[in-house]
């Protein structure tokens, strides 16, 4: 049984300031509790007999955790190979779960200070007119393959789009936004709750693919019309305002390929 753990920052525990996640004083630390929480699923999914582990490193330069943190069963992925998969490159290779750890809520929403799709210049991002999470999008890329989403763990925000959704997914949430700041549980906490909703979810294995849509009407807006006018020239692409881009296709892996260069 192989497992694909795609990893992000933003919805880890304790996490609430941009500099957090890169480069500032506190980003060792974050990127520390990533791969902890990132090897906590690892060992639940080790406990109900996973045999195989791929992790992807999933945020910014994709080179954040730590590869000694995590279980010597688990392999890493770092980088971003350019296939058009982004944080789920690797599921094309024979998998039977997902698990999403770290996760965020959507851009234009105010769940977490730090929520966003993509990149922070995207002020907005519909797909069918739904605002567009990274794990929505994320979920059609398993399900072009017929990979169920198993369990997800990250912001309160993302936690109850994932309950709406698709209410077969177990999740847990590490914190909860409120305007500039968070709250979250501790990261003890944090981690005994990954590693045991992984373990149940990989137990239980009751979840089921959902159908792609038949289209995919795509709008992003961004944050400066000057980007808007460069992604207008993807071909397909038109420019609906100064700030929005609009991108129609009947095929998914036609807007990841749309999306791989504006997005």
């Amino acid at each position: 049984m192989k497992i694909f753990i795609s990893a992000d920052i933003e919805g880890v525990a304790g996490i609430g300031q941009w500099n957090e996640t890169e480069s500032g004083p506190w980003y060792d630390y974050f990127s520390k509790e990533m791969s902890r929480e990132v090897a906590a699923a690892c060992e639940g999914a080790l406990v109900a007999g996973a045999t195989e582990i791929y992790v992807k490193d999933g945020h910014h330069t994709a080179c954040n955790i730590y590869p000694d943190m995590l279980p010597k069963e688990a392999v890493l992925n770092r980088g971003w190979s350019g296939d058009g998969y982004g944080m789920m490159s690797g599921v094309q290779d024979d998998v039977d779960f997902v698990v999403m750890i770290g996760y965020h809520a959507a851009s234009y929403s105010d769940a977490n200070p730090l929520s966003h799709t993509s990149e922070n210049y995207i002020r907005k991002f519909a797909i069918n007119g739904q605002l567009a999470s990274e794990f929505m999008i994320n979920r059609y890329i398993a399900a072009l393959h017929q990979v169920p989403v198993i369990f997800l763990s990250g912001d309160q925000g993302i936690v109850d789009e994932v309950r709406t959704t698709d209410p077969g997914i177990s999740t847990f949430a590490t914190l909860q936004g409120r305007g500039g700041s968070t709250t979250s549980v501790h990261p003890e906490v944090a981690y005994e709750k990954i590693k045991e909703g992984v373990r149940q979810a990989v137990t239980l294995n009751k979840y089921y693919v959902p159908e792609l849509p038949e289209y995919f009407d795509v709008k992003i807006t961004y944050q400066e019309q000057n980007r808007a006018r460069k992604a207008a020239l993807f071909p397909g692409a038109k420019r609906i305002d100064p700030y929005t881009v609009q991108f129609e296709t009947d095929e998914y892996f036609e807007f990841l390929r749309f999306y791989t260069f504006v997005g």
